[in-house]
């Protein structure tokens, strides 16, 4: 039992480890997925191998280990950093293009008033059936990608003249934005792919490198199809100067309860305060954010 233990931890450690590999090689964030699950069966095995006597400090380290890597994300998922609500809402949402019906979305965005609104999954079809959504919102950048999915921003406030684009490819679109205050944050939309073996871990550098040329602050709103631990969101909120705002929740309808998919999120310019709550899927096959910060 002890070799079958001992063997299971090793085996399980060097996994959690590959998990942390994702700025060497964009297999470290597909792993990354399950760090969570994989740090508590490092936990787990090692702590009985533990019990059961054998290599001690073996089986301390690994505890160690595993501790280590599930702390951060437990935290985040008891939301733990929650701040306090702020006087501006920001309202993420994958619209699901496969979805015909908009009547539910479009209710359920309104519903909620928000100044700002980060899209992704636009179609023609929502073009033709989200009007009332879209005319609700003088302000607005909805990119015109050839295909059937494209990214877009919505606002209360004016955009700053000539400071709206859309990267097509990558899917991301971005305006600076003129708020009551003076000051002019940025706010962007992204839609990154899947990860590896596809190219998310390309697309996130590429969006990186435009970011990084943003003067201000930046705000976020996205499905980033990877967990908020990966290499792929951090390279973006850090070049950013951003951070997650909320607890982590599983975004994604499908999740199981054992792996929970906190896929989609808001992030905050550095020294903001707010937090983030889940919204109604509304015919989506993802839960909506609803974000309350200031700035």
């Amino acid at each position: 039992m002890r070799v079958v233990l001992a063997t299971l931890t090793v085996q399980a450690a060097v996994l959690l480890g590959v998990s942390y590999l994702g700025p060497i090689h964009p297999i470290g964030d597909s792993v990354a997925v399950f760090r969570l699950q994989i740090g508590a069966a490092v936990f787990a095995a090692a702590a009985i191998y533990g019990v059961l006597g054998g290599y001690r400090w073996f089986a301390l380290a690994s505890i160690v280990f595993g501790l280590w890597s599930v702390a951060p994300i437990a935290a985040g998922f008891a939301g733990l950093s929650a701040g306090q609500p702020g006087p501006y809402t920001l309202y993420q949402k994958n619209l699901y293009r496969k979805q015909l019906s908009r009547m539910e979305v479009m209710d359920e965005i309104l519903s909620q008033d928000p100044d700002f609104v980060t899209l992704q999954e636009i179609t023609s079809h929502d073009r033709r059936w989200l009007g009332k959504l879209f005319d609700a919102y003088e302000h607005k950048l909805i990119c015109d990608a050839k295909s059937e999915s494209t990214v877009g921003i919505l606002s209360r406030f004016p955009l700053v003249e000539g400071t709206g684009f859309c990267l097509d490819k990558q899917r991301l679109a971005a305006a600076r934005l003129r708020l009551p205050d003076g000051s002019e944050p940025w706010l962007v939309s992204i839609h990154l792919g899947w990860p590896y073996p596809a190219d998310q871990a390309a697309q996130a550098v590429i969006m990186a490198n435009v970011i990084r040329g943003f003067a201000g602050p930046v705000l976020i709103g996205g499905d980033f199809n990877i967990v908020p631990w990966s290499s792929s969101v951090r390279t973006i909120a850090g070049v950013a100067g951003a951070k997650r705002v909320g607890p982590y929740f599983g975004t994604f309808v499908p999740s199981q309860p054992w792996l929970p998919l906190p896929i989609d999120g808001v992030f905050l310019p550095e020294g903001s305060t707010g937090r983030a709550e889940a919204r109604p899927a509304a015919g989506s096959d993802h839960l909506g954010i609803l974000a309350r910060f200031s700035l």
